[in-house]
């Protein structure tokens, strides 16, 4: 399907410039944002 076809593309391939992404693809700017979380989460537990 095309549209499948451009979702890939928009997360994984093309470059965001957002505030949250700063030329980052989305799922790279998720996959980090993610462990900052986890790192942070981990030292309240």
């Amino acid at each position: 399907m095309k549209l499948d076809a451009w979702v890939d593309d928009y997360n994984n391939e093309r470059l965001h410039q957002g505030k949250m992404c700063c030329f980052r693809i989305p799922m790279q700017t998720l996959r980090e944002g993610r462990e900052v979380w986890e790192t942070k989460v981990g030292k309240l537990n």
